[in-house]
C-alpha cells in the first residue's frame, strides 16, 4: 500500500497486486479477507507493542528519549526472549477462537 497525495489535506491509498498465487485460508473470500485483516492487524499490534516496549525501557534507563536512540537501540537476548513470549501471547488471544473451530 502506498500513499498519494490528492489534494489539499486528502491523501489517497493505492493498493499493489500480490504477484502470484494468493493463499485462501477459506473457501468464501469474505471470511478469508477477514482473516488476511486479522492476521495484517495483529502482526501490526506486534511490532507496535515491540517499539513500545522499547520506548518504556528508554524511559525508565535515564528519563529521556530521542528518535536516534529509539533506531539503535538493541534489545539483549532477555528483553528479545520477554518479546517473544509476549507475541506468542497476542497470537493466542487473538486467534483463540479461529483455534477452537466453529460450530
Amino acid at each position: 500500500m502506498t500513499q498519494s497525495k490528492q489534494s489539499e489535506g486528502e491523501i489517497g491509498l493505492e493498493f499493489s497486486q500480490a504477484s502470484g498465487r494468493r493463499h485462501a485460508f477459506a473457501e468464501d473470500p469474505l471470511v478469508d479477507a477477514l482473516w488476511v485483516a486479522v492476521v495484517a492487524l495483529t502482526a501490526e499490534l506486534s511490532v507496535t507493542r515491540t517499539r513500545l516496549d522499547t520506548l518504556e525501557r528508554l524511559l525508565e534507563a535515564d528519563g529521556t528519549l530521542s528518535r536516534e536512540r529509539i533506531e539503535a537501540y538493541e534489545p539483549g537476548d532477555d528483553v528479545a526472549s520477554e518479546r517473544a513470549q509476549s507475541q506468542q501471547e497476542i497470537l493466542a488471544r487473538v486467534f483463540r477462537r479461529f483455534a477452537q473451530g466453529f460450530k
